[in-house]
């Protein structure tokens, strides 16, 4: 695998400024310029919290994964076996039953449905003269909470599917390809482990003027103030219509150019990190580039050989971006461990087809169910819970400085589906860390049959600094629990 590599050229701010001349002589903008202060690193005192989704495929097998035993984990003599690979992370696991989906769906069908309700948990979701309805999913709450305080606001990682929704319920598509994940998150600096000790020991004056910038964001800044000068030129000659499209459009453009001063400040600040020895060592660094990542995908489906070596880099991308504070959000959905032929891992009967097992082994009357496909079912989703108990044994083992990135984290391990049948009753659901003390782990919680999941989607928007309460249909359900909050959590 190669190393993906960001064009860097030793160049200023200063230096680029003095060398281009009339092509930069122009002032910026007020949102060009970066603030002199960080204001993070007055902030902070110790590592942020961050929050994960980790929704494997097709619902589950529920008497494979959710105990009978209601209480402390460590009175059972094993954990079922779906979720056997995780018995080391028994006291970081929160096992959360009973809670649903319950909303509204009209003109979707039943992967439909349970994509656009998945994270959103809405009253109502539908598909209409050929646009979708929805509400905001509870990852793109959190990243307007805090995404302002990292470099990234958020990152999706998965299908081409819409599981994210933004705050007008238009859908947003995650990334597929490892590498465009990891280029997106780097370019034009390398990966660098926060000094959270030091950050929170002194409030630093950060002089931007010598920052390093690589030559694509150079261009990009050059380009823009083009764009500026020639858009100042044909506002002049443009009627009040053309002026509110033109402006609108400048909009996105000031949107770029904060991201720059963005990367400014954050380049200032990691320059300065780099000056001692912060705790623990990246989870990695070499990431397969473009080849070798669209090679990786075509071969994801045909072999689990090859899922598994894509949902690990994904995984370990997830957890690199927590790592270096690059973003403190992150939806993982690998398509991986949801499609294609489980050959290898399904070792019962002749059918290895993980979308055929589902409907077989998930049939929505009982009695119909075939035991073979079922057992196929079990064996896949045991395999899934192996990849991420990996991500997780490495959560455990990153330091931040006598607390984990394990401890420092909300990890919620689900499926956008209760089970293959297309159901959203009572879904698989464990939470994974302590949320710096605002989670109680090692438990397992039953709560009262269809408690809306916007009830968890809440709880942890609680934790992300949400004050409102209120998210999807956690008080707004016929179905409405606990008063849209979940107890005993802590």
């Amino acid at each position: 695998m190669h190393l993906l590599k960001s064009k860097h050229t030793p160049f200023s701010r200063r230096g680029f400024l003095h060398g281009a001349g009339a092509t930069m002589a122009l002032p910026f903008f007020e949102s060009w310029v970066p603030s002199t202060t960080v204001k993070a690193a007055e902030a902070a005192s110790g590592p942020p919290l961050r929050m994960g989704i980790f929704s494997i495929g097709a619902g589950t097998v529920l008497e494979s994964w959710k105990p009978e035993h209601v209480g402390d984990l460590s009175e059972l003599e094993e954990l079922p076996s779906i979720l056997r690979p995780l018995d080391f992370a028994r006291d970081d696991m929160l096992i959360l039953s009973g809670l649903s989906h319950n909303g509204k769906t009209e003109g979707l069908n039943g992967h439909k449905a349970a994509w656009y309700t998945h994270l959103t948990g809405a009253e109502y979701a539908a598909h209409e003269d050929g646009k979708p309805i929805n509400s905001e999913s509870v990852d793109q709450r959190a990243a307007r909470l805090v995404g302002d305080q990292s470099l990234i606001s958020d990152i999706r990682v998965g299908p081409k599917v819409p599981f994210s929704f933004n705050e007008e319920g238009k859908p947003m598509t995650a990334e597929t390809m490892p590498s465009t994940v990891f280029e997106t998150m780097f370019r034009g600096r390398k990966p660098t482990i926060p000094d959270w000790a030091n950050r929170s020991t002194v409030a630093r004056n950060v002089d931007t003027s010598e920052v390093q910038l690589d030559v694509d964001t150079i261009a990009r800044r050059s380009i823009l103030d083009l764009v500026h000068r020639q858009a100042n030129g044909l506002k002049k000659m443009m009627g009040r219509a053309d002026q509110q499209k033109l402006d609108e459009y400048l909009d996105s453009v000031r949107g770029v150019e904060r991201n720059i001063a963005k990367l400014e400040e954050r380049l200032a600040l990691e320059a300065l990190d780099g000056v001692g020895p912060a705790p623990g060592e990246l989870v990695r660094e070499d990431f397969p580039d473009h080849d070798a990542s669209k090679q990786l995908i075509d071969s994801v489906g045909n072999d689990p050989s090859f899922a598994a070596q894509y949902v690990e880099i994904m995984s370990d991308l997830m957890l690199l971006a927590f790592q270096t504070d690059t973003t403190r959000v992150v939806t993982m959905i690998p398509d991986a461990a949801g499609v294609g032929n489980f050959a290898g891992v399904v070792t019962v009967g002749r059918e290895r087809n993980y979308h055929v097992l589902q409907h077989n082994g998930n049939n929505s009357r009982p009695d119909q169910r075939d035991p073979i496909a079922r057992e196929g079912l079990r064996q896949i989703h045991h395999w899934q819970t192996e990849l991420f108990a990996k991500t997780l044994a490495k959560m455990k083992s990153i330091d931040e400085g006598g607390t984990s990135l394990l401890d420092n984290s909300m990890l919620l391990y689900t499926s956008y589906m209760a089970n293959g049948g297309h159901h959203r009753r009572d879904y698989p659901v464990a939470m994974f860390g302590r949320a710096q003390g605002t989670l109680k782990p090692g438990r397992h919680i039953a709560y009262e049959e269809n408690t809306p999941m916007s009830n968890l989607y809440a709880e942890m928007l609680e934790r992300m600094g949400d004050e409102s309460g209120e998210f999807g249909e956690n008080k707004s359900s016929e179905k409405a629990q606990y008063g849209g909050k979940l107890p005993d959590l802590v």
